[in-house]
């Protein structure tokens, strides 16, 4: 990968978290499936362990004195690494955990390089606020190994999960195993652990029944898809869990469709075998010459050209949103939603045809039925998370267009 080598980084194995985690029991130490990794040039990484350094945040937040830290699971997927990015930059440290089925690792050592390259952190620095761990969240043992050492930690932010509306269709047990149970197994240990009592949690929009008009936080929850049901499930647990009067808070970020990739083009969504691709990027596979078309389901809504409509948004600006999220939840009680959208809606046509001016050549279409499932109109009101997070989606759907394809012609195979 040349931006590692340009900036003379490269992935060391290591133990992580230290001395922030506690002395690791010697089954853990010697367990072949639980696989420290740690980013930076020789040295073991001594994150978390630093009592005390003056941030400057990023872009007028609010500078603290104490070091920031957090845990992310599924952080090297693709809302999870661009989130990690922007923490890093906002100079929390981070501790990274993800199983890696549905990601690469490589998306960290990007994160890495990128932190410091662009914006100007110092090699050393970035190097001891990120680290990696390999764990499966529905493995309690490997994760109680892991959260076992874990301390003064200030929120844990959980995006680990399979995403796909037409999967779960197809397999839902296996999404409610997933998904349900590891953010499960995730929540009892926090606690046992006293690891944190603050959890920001990826959500999802299709939590809510579908509607015609624009969706509000107070809209009516009645997810039409197993996904949609095992985030509403998520956001329960950790709603009761915080009413349980045990000192929690948290909030759920409820997404419509994050799309497109960070602007240097070294960081956007792949796809994964084992996970289907969405609609964006099958844009840049046919463009590329790697699908032959693109499958459109449904073209009888009621909409203006018969298909459905989304509200996209750039991924940078999703990113940018936790990190007001997090600020949030350190003045704040209980449990909060917010919807994380731009409040304007485009057919599937539209995004093709934009697509399309983008890349500067026509893409293959066919129509299919309408998938199960899928909504017909998914459009925000995202008007709660800027009054009460200062937060709003800047970027337009050319910008996110544009930054895929950009990252696509970089990437044509992926990081592979």
């Amino acid at each position: 990968m040349m931006i590692m080598m340009s900036l003379g980084m490269r992935a060391v194995q290591s133990q992580v978290w230290q001395p922030a985690l506690a002395k690791p029991k010697a089954r853990a130490a010697a367990d072949p499936q639980v696989k420290g990794r740690a980013f930076g040039a020789g040295a073991s990484v001594a994150m978390l362990g630093a009592s005390a350094i003056c941030c400057r945040r990023a872009r007028g937040r609010r500078s603290v004195c104490n070091a920031v830290r957090v845990v992310v699971t599924g952080g090297c997927g693709y809302i999870g690494s661009h989130t990690v990015l922007e923490l890093l930059k906002a100079e929390y440290e981070v501790l990274v955990l993800d199983n890696l089925s549905r990601s690469r690792s490589s998306s960290i050592d990007r994160v890495l390089a990128l932190a410091a390259r662009e914006h100007h952190l110092a090699a050393s620095d970035v190097n001891r606020r990120l680290a990696f761990k390999q764990v499966d969240l529905c493995d309690v043992k490997m994760l109680e190994d892991v959260l076992a050492g874990v301390k003064e930690c200030d929120a844990v932010l959980h995006f680990a999960g399979y995403k796909s509306v037409g999967e779960s269709m197809q397999k839902p047990d296996m999404y409610w195993d997933n998904n349900v149970g590891g953010f499960v197994n995730l929540m009892h240990l926090l606690e046992k652990y006293q690891v944190s009592n603050r959890v920001l949690l990826s959500s999802s929009c299709t939590v809510y029944k579908p509607s015609s008009e624009k969706i509000s936080e107070d809209s009516e929850l009645q997810p039409t898809c197993p996904y949609g049901d095992t985030k509403l499930k998520q956001e329960q647990i950790l709603q009761c869990k915080i009413e349980d009067g045990r000192n929690w808070n948290g909030c759920a970020l409820r997404y419509f469709n994050p799309a497109g990739a960070h602007n240097s083009g070294l960081l956007g969504e792949v796809p994964h075998a084992l996970s289907p691709c969405m609609f964006i990027p099958r844009l840049g596979q046919i463009a590329l010459g790697q699908r032959p078309n693109l499958e459109i389901f449904g073209k009888d809504y009621d909409t203006v050209d018969g298909t459905a409509i989304r509200d996209y948004l750039h991924i940078e600006d999703v990113a940018e949103a936790h990190v007001a999220a997090l600020e949030h939840l350190k003045n704040s009680q209980g449990f909060d939603a917010f919807n994380l959208g731009t409040g304007h809606g485009h057919t599937v046509l539209e995004v093709l045809s934009a697509f399309e001016t983008v890349c500067g050549r026509k893409l293959p279409h066919i129509f299919s039925e309408r998938r199960d499932g899928d909504a017909p109109f998914a459009v925000a009101n995202p008007s709660r998370a800027h009054l009460v997070l200062g937060w709003r989606a800047h970027r337009s759907l050319s910008e996110i267009l544009a930054s895929h394809w950009e990252f696509v012609q970089q990437n044509p195979d992926g990081f592979d």
